[in-house]
C-alpha cells in the first residue's frame, strides 16, 4: 500500500512541478531559472513544515 501513495505521490509531485515551471516560463523570458527556484524553496519551506511537526 505504501508503495502505491508513494508512486501517486511522485506523479502528483512532477505534474505539478511541470505546471509550475510551464506558467513561470511563459511570464518570464529570461535566462535565470525562476521556476526552477521557486520549486526548490517552496518544497524546502514544506518540509521544514512537516519537518517540525
Amino acid at each position: 500500500m505504501s508503495l502505491i501513495l508513494i508512486g501517486l505521490s511522485a506523479g502528483l509531485g512532477a505534474s505539478l512541478r511541470f505546471l509550475v515551471t510551464t506558467m513561470i516560463k511563459q511570464h518570464t523570458k529570461q535566462i535565470f531559472p525562476w521556476a526552477t527556484l521557486l520549486i526548490n524553496l517552496s518544497g524546502a519551506f514544506l518540509l521544514g513544515i512537516l519537518g517540525s511537526v
